[in-house]
């Protein structure tokens, strides 16, 4: 898994997350 990977989930785990506050 390249750096370039790993930034890209976890920015669409933060999305998720952020997602979820009101």
């Amino acid at each position: 898994m390249t750096n370039l990977e790993l930034r890209r989930q976890v920015l669409n785990i933060y999305k998720d997350w952020t997602s979820e506050l009101p």
